[in-house]
């Protein structure tokens, strides 16, 4: 190791560095680092979260409904769009540069010679931090897959697994019965768990194995007129009033309801103020809406389930609108021919251009994938070269104003996609 390792961004690209693969699954090495660990404060609660998408909007959600109840809460989440400080989060604050620099510190002491991945590093640096904070609740998402994932070296109170589809091939395989298994890895036995909807038998199987309070999406909790029902721990019920307009999968809202409702049993439990805090929570890159450019919005979605969705938001939000443009570009090892076919009758032109990280898909790839479905593409060398010439294209068709209609442009495909886009419109006036 280095000598002197003062800032955030050294460690950052020392951790990097510790291990030759940048993801190897497994939780021997993990978890032999972990039992050497001490804590001062762990949390009364912890619930891990897995899935293929929703993981961070129930977590966002959760917290804020606990929040709202007077309950102290962290949370761990990947990956980060900005800056490396979003993944731990005290209190609904990023972690600082110093309590993140002073948990890498620790963990590459008590580490001794055992490699760790990049995240494996990360994983135990904010178990660091979350674990020391005297918290009521912390709420970890599992980074890739479950039974594997460095996550899973903590035991639940509570899990749930939002969502199943295909993604990560290469890692997890194709057969969405074994990807069930391998998320229901992080089931506890007679612990409760949530499931979201549409979930292959697999998961189900595993939990009754394990004996799990198995809560169902739509069958145990559910929207019921404008009121959300949920079973308490004693199976009786429990009505929060309102449903938050947001842009977000119901599924994700009703699991973070049925969560806090779990989480605040028999508490004296405020319907109201968990309804608001929810309604006031703004997530970055998901489906966010830029504050500088009306009809501009950002999506970190990747696979043919997040397509899905986004496909529903441009039926109803691209309706009236002059036409809808996409901004795009996505990792090589990705299903891109999969989200491109789940979108193709609902854009009316893409915009593409390669990454700049070692996993992107080339340009040239690109093309070829979008020239299955479209014959309006226009390359480009970089994210923001697309992104400045379709705002370009915008503000010419705002001072013309020929239909009275304005373009809606989403740019989505990849966490780097959205992380490059936002870096340019940090400096677009």
């Amino acid at each position: 190791m280095p000598n002197v390792l003062n800032t955030l961004d050294q460690w950052l690209s020392h951790i990097s560095q510790s291990h030759p693969k940048e993801i190897e699954l497994g939780l021997d090495r993990v978890k032999s680092v972990y039992q050497k660990m001490s804590f001062e404060a762990r949390p009364r609660k912890i619930v891990v979260v897995a899935g293929t998408n929703g993981k961070g909007s129930t977590i966002a959600l959760s917290q804020a409904g606990l929040a709202s109840q007077g309950l102290r809460c962290g949370t761990y989440t990947s990956p980060h769009i900005s800056k490396y400080n979003e993944r731990v989060q005290l209190l609904g604050v990023d972690a600082s540069d110093h309590q993140l620099v002073e948990a890498f510190q620790y963990i590459d002491e008590v580490r001794g010679d055992t490699p760790l991945t990049y995240f494996e590093f990360g994983t135990l640096a904010a178990l660091y931090v979350l674990f020391n904070a005297d918290l009521d609740v912390v709420l970890l998402e599992i980074g890739l897959g479950g039974r594997l994932d460095a996550v899973n070296i903590v035991d639940a109170d509570i899990s749930v697994i939002t969502s199943i589809d295909i993604d990560h091939i290469d890692w997890l395989g194709d057969d969405i019965q074994q990807i069930g298994r391998e998320k229901a890895g992080i089931l506890r036995k007679g612990q409760p768990f949530l499931a979201g909807e549409n979930l292959p038998q697999s998961v189900f199987e595993c939990a009754e194995k394990l004996a799990c309070q198995t809560l169902v999406c739509h069958e145990d909790f559910y929207i019921d007129d404008d009121l959300v029902s949920v079973a308490q721990k004693d199976l009786s019920r429990f009505k929060f009033q309102g449903f938050p307009k947001l842009n977000l999968p119901d599924n994700n809202i009703l699991l973070a309801y049925q969560l806090i409702a779990l989480l605040l049993d028999g508490r004296s439990l405020d319907a109201d103020s968990v309804y608001r805090s929810m309604c006031n929570v703004k997530l970055s890159g998901r489906l966010e809406q830029s504050s500088q450019v009306k009809g501009l919005y950002f999506d970190v979605g990747h696979n043919p389930h997040a397509a899905r969705f986004l496909k529903s938001f441009l039926l109803k939000e691209g309706e009236g609108k002059d036409k809808i443009e996409v901004v795009f570009s996505a990792l090589a090892d990705k299903d891109v021919r999969g989200v491109v076919a789940e979108l193709s009758e609902s854009v009316d032109r893409w915009l593409i251009a390669p990454l700049n990280v070692d996993r992107a898909m080339s340009i040239a790839e690109l093309q070829s994938v979008l020239s299955e479905v479209s014959d309006k593409v226009l390359s480009f060398e970089t994210i923001d070269q697309a992104l400045a010439f379709s705002l370009e294209q915008k503000e010419k068709e705002i001072s013309a104003m020929t239909t009275g209609k304005e373009s809606l442009v989403l740019v989505f495909g990849s966490f780097f996609t959205v992380e490059a886009a936002k870096k340019f419109m940090d400096s677009y006036e």
